[in-house]
């Protein structure tokens, strides 16, 4: 299963991609997110926790890629559900388009709630990226040099 979405954010991609990048600003801007750590568990991995139409769900996840201004790939696993997510950056006219895929391998029973899945990973993506979006274009350019 994927799912992908894209916005568009009135900053340059340096900008963007440095804020992205910074995993401690993750809980600042994306949807449901209560609170991120590093995973005791695993080195270099941290845990999120979300809550999702009302379902808490706790995220392990590893930053497995990181393209400077290019693409940033997260990997993970939520509910023993792998996962991959690719966030991609292209500078726009406008500033910068930002891209989110998120790539599941849904097995056993819960390929058979697939499509409700995806919707309501969609709509998680969107409000990700809408949060990113308010947040950075909020933000005073100089605030985001530091």
């Amino acid at each position: 299963m994927r799912v992908t979405s894209t916005v568009s954010i009135r900053r340059p991609v340096g900008d963007v991609f440095a804020r992205v990048s910074d995993l401690n600003t993750y809980a600042q801007w994306a949807a449901d997110v209560r609170h991120l750590a590093p995973d005791s568990e695993d080195i270099g991995a941290f845990v999120v926790h979300r809550q999702i139409n009302g379902r808490r769900m706790e995220v392990r996840f590893k930053l497995v890629e990181l393209v400077p201004d290019e693409r940033i790939v997260l990997q993970g696993h939520s509910s023993g559900v792998p996962w991959r997510c690719t966030i991609s950056f292209l500078a726009s006219e406008e500033g910068t388009i930002v891209a989110e895929a998120i790539e599941m391998r849904l097995t056993g029973v819960a390929r058979l709630g697939g499509p409700l899945f995806a919707r309501v990973i969609t709509r998680s993506v969107r409000k990700d990226l809408t949060g990113l979006q308010r947040w950075l274009e909020g933000v005073p350019a100089t605030a985001l040099a530091t």
